[in-house]
């Protein structure tokens, strides 16, 4: 059998074996984890990204690029405000002061990503065409209410 390995044909079995699976891994990543480098849309906007279809893409990319610091920043500082009223609400005993402030800091960190959601939205829609605008709206009249419930920043 120790002969056998030392003839070409094993090699280049495991070789073959090995890049396969490294390929596989790396499709797998793609899949997992979407494409690198590319703006993401918070969940407000990704409707319209899957309605507006692939023609609208360079629109959406030029108005999430624009704004991708500022929706990092609101994204954080909602996080942030989310897990100060959890830390509130589990604290060993309830400060009324702390909880208040806890949620005007969420109402405050949602109205902020709101605000520029919609500023993105409108940039996004006035550069679709009639035909997308339509599609936009045909989809936004189908779409079940699972997706819609992030529509007003909640």
């Amino acid at each position: 059998m120790m002969n056998w390995f030392r003839t070409p044909r094993p090699r280049l079995l495991f070789l073959s074996i090995s890049l396969n699976l490294f390929f596989a891994a790396l499709i797998g990543a793609a899949v997992a984890f979407g494409p690198m480098g590319k703006p993401t849309a918070p969940p407000h906007l990704r409707h319209i990204m899957r309605a507006a279809g692939p023609e609208a893409q360079p629109v959406i990319r030029q108005a999430m690029a624009a704004r991708e610091k500022e929706l990092k920043t609101a994204g954080k500082a909602l996080r942030a405000a989310r897990a100060e009223l959890r830390a509130a609400v589990t604290a060993e005993t309830v400060d009324p002061e702390r909880l208040r402030q806890a949620l005007s800091d969420r109402r405050m960190a949602r109205a902020e990503l709101g605000l520029l959601t919609d500023a993105a939205y409108v940039e996004i829609v006035a550069g679709l065409s009639l035909e997308e605008r339509k599609k936009l709206a045909e989809r936004r009249k189908r779409r079940p209410r699972k997706e819609r419930r992030h529509d007003d920043g909640r």
